[in-house]
């Protein structure tokens, strides 16, 4: 149970280290925390009852860059061709996609 000093989850993860919360276009939340304080933060999480579906380390841009869709079509190819070399285990961007501007 959430104590009730606490008026919503949001206000509970960002006390226990959670860097930023994000609603993923699924629905579902991420919560952002410094590498180190992620084993701490899951499990406190989990103490309120959050239940994790994942939990792992993500490599998230300080900054992003805005790119017209052809162009992150190019990116994208670019990544995917990278990541199917030989020895690469991932590929990070921080490219996405300019919606709605020309």
């Amino acid at each position: 149970m959430i104590p009730k000093r606490y008026f919503s989850r949001a206000a509970l993860a960002i006390d226990i280290g959670v860097e930023d919360l994000v609603t993923n276009v699924d629905g579902s939340v991420s919560f952002v925390c410094d590498e180190q304080e992620g084993e701490t933060v899951v499990q406190q999480l989990m103490e309120y009852a959050f239940e994790p579906s994942d939990a792992g380390v993500r490599h998230v841009p300080n900054q992003w860059i805005s790119m017209q869709a052809d162009k992150h079509a190019q990116l994208r190819k670019l990544v995917s061709a990278l990541e199917d070399y030989h020895g690469v285990k991932s590929v990070a961007t921080n490219g996405k996609v300019n919606v709605g501007h020309d």
